[in-house]
């Protein structure tokens, strides 16, 4: 979902105990390098991927990601890039 110019809130849906999930990862790029803010859990690196590029990102433009806190489904779909 576009916030605004350079801001896209992804959604990434995730099954657990019987129950769908949203987690709202959230990307903030310019014309030069992307950020994205958390990462969801473990296995969702290319929904993430897709996500991104969705949104008109390339994936080679992501520079950093900002953890908010520790949580595995903050954290997680990174774990093994």
């Amino acid at each position: 979902m576009k916030v605004a110019s350079g801001v896209e809130v992804i959604e990434l849906k995730i099954e657990a105990l019987g129950n769908q999930i949203v987690l709202n990862p959230t990307l903030v790029w310019d014309n030069k390098m992307s950020i994205l803010i958390d990462t969801g859990v473990p296995g969702q690196l290319n929904q993430i991927k897709e996500a991104i590029a969705k949104a008109d990102v390339h994936f080679d433009t992501l520079k950093a990601i900002i953890l908010t806190h520790q949580d595995i489904d903050h954290i997680g779909a990174f774990l093994n890039f």
